[in-house]
């Protein structure tokens, strides 16, 4: 091969090496993408949008610091004092109602919101609720400013729901206490994947198929109670867990029991329940345990409670006397609270 041939052939060779030697350098020259990059989080770009339309006197109702005492003060009923911008503002605000969609799915409540949801004019087969809706009263605010990379907490509170999330570089990390309450038929027309009255509904289902022995393991209280014990406390007091394990079910009973568990986690957005499952799964379903007190019969006052190391589900069934007229059950609360902190808090003590 003569010097010509050879020069021919090492020019592309060279070309080759000196494009790629190009491309390392410029590549070197660049900072380096970080492997914890904050995720994504359609809360966090709905919630700052939101913000964005709000004057400053809206703003300064609806955006508390994070550290703000009030973050901690949370429950159902009628209360006198209420934090937050009331989601009825939204009526007058056509913009403002359009962007509390998108935040309000992202809490996966928005179909519940019925009075929120015809006036932004969503197109949804979902019937309308009762006059005693779950979105009577409710408000919305905001603990530290929403962003990508930053730690801020939302509440969205009314008569019948508490819901309180902390979001951490656009991650849900904590999602409770969550309260579902309701009244006579609030959800008799039914919403498609949203029903709390499942959860007492599957509990009751289970509790029909005990054997004699195992309603005396599982009584928990000598007469169901009234109220939700932990209502309105920042952490839920640590007790020791009183009823039925698990692993005394029956095969077909143990699969009854994880459907109150489930139903409940399923009224949060995907991911955060989700996590709740897999963590219950991690730590084993042999640890969680199934008290029951009061009557099976439904218009009968009841109560439950299930809890797991990681977790406490209550439940309670009770006559009011405002809006009972044959002394039958009318009122249902259910609240999830952490046995590892609630409001993203660590708990003091151990919850196992």
């Amino acid at each position: 091969m003569g010097p010509s041939s050879m020069t021919s052939q090492m020019i592309p060779t060279l070309s080759r090496v000196l494009i790629l030697g190009l491309a390392f350098l410029s590549l070197a020259g660049r900072p380096a993408r970080s492997q914890e990059e904050p995720k994504t989080n359609p809360l966090v770009d709905a919630s700052e949008h939101l913000l964005s339309l709000l004057n400053a006197d809206e703003r300064r109702v609806a955006l508390l610091p994070f550290d703000d005492p009030r973050r901690l003060d949370w429950g159902c009923g009628e209360r006198l004092y209420r934090r937050g911008l009331p989601l009825e503002f939204a009526a007058g605000n056509r913009a403002i109602r359009h962007a509390l969609s998108p935040l309000l799915k992202s809490l996966a409540v928005l179909p519940t919101l019925d009075p929120v949801l015809v006036e932004l004019g969503d197109e949804t087969e979902t019937k309308p609720l009762s006059a005693h809706a779950i979105s009577d009263n409710c408000h919305l605010t905001l603990f530290g400013r929403p962003g990508p990379a930053s730690r801020w907490s939302l509440s969205l509170e009314g008569s019948r729901i508490s819901l309180n999330f902390v979001v951490d570089q656009g991650r849900i990390v904590s999602s409770t206490p969550q309260m579902i309450a309701w009244r006579g038929d609030d959800f008799a027309n039914g919403i498609p994947g949203w029903d709390p009255r499942r959860v007492p509904d599957g509990m009751r289902e289970l509790v029909a198929t005990f054997s004699t022995a195992q309603r005396e393991r599982a009584a928990y209280r000598e007469s169901p109670a009234a109220v939700i014990a932990s209502e309105g406390e920042a952490q839920v007091p640590l007790a020791p867990p009183l009823g039925l394990r698990y692993s005394e079910l029956d095969p077909v009973q143990q699969e009854l029991a994880r459907r109150p568990v489930v139903d409940m986690c399923r009224m949060l957005p995907q991911e955060v329940a989700n996590e709740r499952l897999r963590t219950i799964a991690e730590r084993g379903w042999d640890e969680v345990h199934f008290g029951w007190a009061g009557s099976e019969n439904r218009k009968e006052p009841h109560s439950f409670r299930i809890q797991g190391p990681t977790f406490l589900l209550e439940c309670v069934a009770t006559v009011s006397d405002e809006f009972s007229g044959d002394g039958a059950v009318d009122t249902w609360q259910c609240v999830w609270r952490s046995r590892q902190g609630d409001f993203g808090l660590p708990l003091v003590g151990d919850s196992n």
